[in-house]
């Protein structure tokens, strides 16, 4: 089995493979000397094993190995866990395997005889280089979503918008007599349009304040129950309108959770606005707030 040596200040971990024990063990040494937990395997299937087991960050490969070869252990490690840095180890007669790999998307090589202090140099470039492209690709992410939000906004405000913007414009015409019982539905139906583009409107700016927002969640504790019940009071107006029986029912002395009142806010919001929503008018909406596992 592969051995395992545990490194002191990082959370990183990284897996040497190589068949010769003296190139394993002098990667394993700088290796804990930067901060790393270290695996070791001496060819491919002892790779594989820890690769299974373990989240690996840093992979250094021999790309000359008996049986299963080097190439192979990238190409697996790239199409499962692209996200792993590789870096292979090869020596200087060996350029077009190097080349091959470079084309199977390693990250980075160096050549034998190992330098231990270029090692380093050249683990903490390949890492800087996966940071780049974690950012890149979270700026992707993001501008991806503002495109989508963007594009809900729109789709959702037009509806509403031309519909009181055409029953603004027959009244500024004249069209209607206010003593037509057709007005006077027509004008219900338009506040209720009015209605829903002010609650739309807040639960858009929720979306981009929440769902939206860069950084780490917020998480202390708070009373889910009181937030539930908070919600469930903003709701009873709607509710009401559409003669839907709306009870909340929270257990006293609920533990405090950990959370993040803004995220889990807007979730509870979403739940509870839904089912007031989608449920038919005269129908029912109950809620309650009880632990886990409570009949």
């Amino acid at each position: 089995e592969p051995t395992r040596e545990k490194a002191e200040a990082n959370l990183l971990n990284l897996l040497i493979v190589d068949d010769e024990r003296s190139i394993r063990e002098g990667c394993r040494d700088v290796a804990q000397s930067i901060g790393y937990t270290t695996y070791i395997a001496d060819n491919a299937e002892h790779a594989f094993r820890v690769l299974d087991s373990t989240c690996i960050d840093v992979v250094l490969l021999d790309l000359r190995l008996p049986g299963i070869g080097g190439l192979e252990i990238l190409k697996e490690v790239k199409r499962h866990r692209p996200e792993t840095v590789v870096i292979v180890m090869t020596g200087y007669a060996d350029r077009e395997i190097v080349l091959q790999a470079l084309k199977a998307d390693a990250d980075d090589f160096i050549s034998k005889p190992i330098n231990l202090l270029q090692l380093r140099t050249v683990i903490d470039k390949a890492l800087e280089k996966k940071a780049l492209k974690e950012e890149l690709l979270h700026l992707k992410h993001m501008d991806r979503l503002k495109s989508d939000f963007l594009g809900l906004v729109s789709h959702k405000l037009r509806t509403p918008v031309t519909s009181i913007s055409l029953f603004l414009q027959n009244l500024a015409r004249g069209i209607g007599d206010p003593q037509d019982p057709s007005f006077a539905t027509t004008l219900r139906l338009i506040l209720e349009e009015s209605d829903y583009l002010g609650g739309l409107i807040q639960e858009l700016l929720t979306f981009s304040e929440v769902l939206l927002q860069e950084g780490s969640a917020e998480i202390r504790p708070h009373d889910l129950g009181a937030m539930a019940e908070a919600v469930a009071e903003d709701l009873r107006y709607l509710a009401a309108r559409k003669r839907i029986a709306f009870t909340f029912q929270v257990e006293d002395s609920l533990p405090l959770l950990q959370l993040d009142e803004r995220r889990i806010g807007f979730a509870i919001r979403a739940l509870l606005h839904n089912a007031v929503k989608f449920t038919p008018e005269g129908g029912r909406v109950a809620i309650e707030v009880r632990p886990a596992g409570e009949a």
